[in-house]
């Protein structure tokens, strides 16, 4: 489970159990923000390109899609 940069710089992301931990660096917050939707440990998370979306994905066998401007709203697929 490897931490993830936004492709800017700004935003750094971090999975682990259930809640991810979304910091901002231009802020200097180490945690920002956590996003919760997982019911078990995240395995693995990415930015998209223009670093707008967080891909994530879990233990739990879900896959998410969090827009990161609205960090509450996220999407699983099926």
């Amino acid at each position: 489970m490897r931490p993830a940069a936004s492709p800017e710089g700004q935003r750094l992301a971090a999975p682990g159990n259930h809640p991810i931990s979304l910091g901002d660096l231009r802020a200097d917050k180490p945690v920002a923000r956590r996003l919760e939707g997982h019911r078990d440990t995240v395995n693995g998370i990415a930015f998209s390109r223009d670093g707008t979306m967080l891909a994530s994905a879990g233990r739990d066998h879900a896959v998410r899609l969090w827009d990161i401007a609205s960090p509450s709203i996220d999407e699983q697929l099926p």
